[in-house]
């Protein structure tokens, strides 16, 4: 009986932690920050490690080497081209982006955006170019803007457009959080998995060989 309720204490924990959102921090000046964070857990996603990984991809590089060699993805692309030429890419490109369409508008409908904010400033070469491209980036960063807060809510948002005639080049700044609950990412992940098999199917089936297939014969005995 005592396993049984710490069984169902460890169930219904998972399943609270389901509905856990999920936030996605990013930030922009000069370089892209991105970090993740689940209940107290933070995980950087532009951490540059190429120090500290060296040893590793040296290790690797060498059981690699070992290993016995595999079709890389560029020949399962070639084979698949050579199999089902140009209409059949198509086809599968255009079921592919389908799908991966669709995957992403149900993730963007469950996504809340917390905080959006964008500085911009534009500078170009002369005070007439300068005008230009702040009219065309003021243009695109209002319609943006406009259609992104049409379809989402949020209460902590901005964004500038302003023009520097004095500075060399054009500058920005950007910061947003947004989240979404671990179970819609879940679900959208495995509708997309068991969606997108016959595709994978179809694209690793180009890549066998057709073994030749023997027939029996039977040898009649007079």
């Amino acid at each position: 009986m005592t396993a049984l309720i710490i069984i169902g204490i460890i169930l219904l924990i998972l399943l609270s932690a389901l509905f856990i959102p999920i936030y996605l921090h990013l930030s922009f000046d000069n370089t892209l920050h991105a970090t993740a964070q689940f209940l107290f857990f933070r995980f950087n996603l532009t951490d540059e490690g190429e120090d500290e990984n060296k040893e590793d991809t040296t290790k690797t590089s060498e059981e690699e080497n070992n290993k016995k060699p595999q079709p890389s993805l560029l020949d399962k692309v070639k084979l698949f081209f050579k199999r089902e030429g140009i209409s059949g890419i198509l086809s599968f490109l255009s079921e592919l982006t389908n799908l991966l369409v669709h995957a992403a508008k149900k993730i963007f409908s469950h996504v809340k955006i917390k905080r959006f904010h964008l500085q911009i400033c534009v500078s170009a070469d002369d005070a007439h170019e300068t005008a230009l491209l702040y009219g065309k980036t003021a243009a695109v960063v209002t319609g943006a803007y406009a259609a992104l807060f049409n379809a989402k809510k949020c209460k902590h948002k901005s964004a500038s457009v302003t023009c520097d005639y004095t500075a060399e080049e054009s500058v920005g700044s950007f910061s947003a959080s947004v989240s979404i609950r671990a179970i819609f990412l879940i679900l959208e992940a495995a509708r997309l998995l068991i969606k997108s098999l016959p595709l994978i199917r179809r694209f690793n089936g180009s890549s066998r060989k057709n073994k030749p297939t023997k027939k029996k014969t039977i040898q009649s005995t007079n």
